[in-house]
């Protein structure tokens, strides 16, 4: 599957779980990915949602540096090699909209507990939390966090634009969750 398949079909998931008409979202939302990895997502992310600037976080330099590299012209892109575990510490802004691609939450259950709970200091009131995943198990492990942390669950279900990925036995984006943070 080309990178251009892989974009329309993770388009195709916003544009049907994140329906910009059902949920109330400010025009130009600020957003933050974590674990953005090379960046590829946040094209779609930022076309779907009309964002006017969108932060990206991953804690491995290499695919940080390739999304500088690609996304290096477009000025509304911004990357930064960082660990989720400090968000408080280095991001001074909060978001509209977090995005979350396959957290690790079956085997670091604890650490992804902890960067959900930072993250909802980082998160407006009435923003929200979309998360992708690659298993059920996963996805129904972070609804429970989140539930946990006060968020309501809009969407979590299985996703019938995930992509097939060459020689695994996952898909990405098989998974997806929505929740909005609650009024405090």
């Amino acid at each position: 599957m080309t990178k251009t398949e892989e974009h329309y079909l993770y388009k195709k998931t916003l544009e049907k779980y994140f329906d910009l008409n059902k949920y109330k979202i400010k025009e130009n939302p600020s957003i933050l990915n974590i674990g953005c990895g090379k960046g590829w997502d946040m094209k779609a992310q930022k076309e779907h949602l009309k964002a006017k600037t969108i932060l990206g976080i991953d804690d491995n330099i290499k695919s940080i540096e390739k999304a500088k590299k690609s996304f290096s012209k477009k000025e509304e892109f911004h990357f930064e090699t960082e660990n989720a575990l400090f968000l408080n510490y280095f991001i001074m802004m909060d978001f509209d909209i977090i995005f979350c691609s396959h957290p690790e939450v079956w085997h670091r259950n604890n650490v992804w507990k902890e960067i959900f709970e930072k993250a909802s200091l980082k998160l407006k009131e009435n923003g929200y939390m979309i998360s992708t995943f690659y298993t059920e198990k996963e996805m129904n492990i972070t609804k429970e966090i989140l539930e946990g942390l006060d968020y309501e669950i809009k969407t979590a279900e299985k996703n019938p634009y995930s992509v097939k990925i060459p020689g695994y036995k996952f898909k990405r984006h098989d998974y997806i969750l929505v929740a909005e943070k609650n009024q405090i």
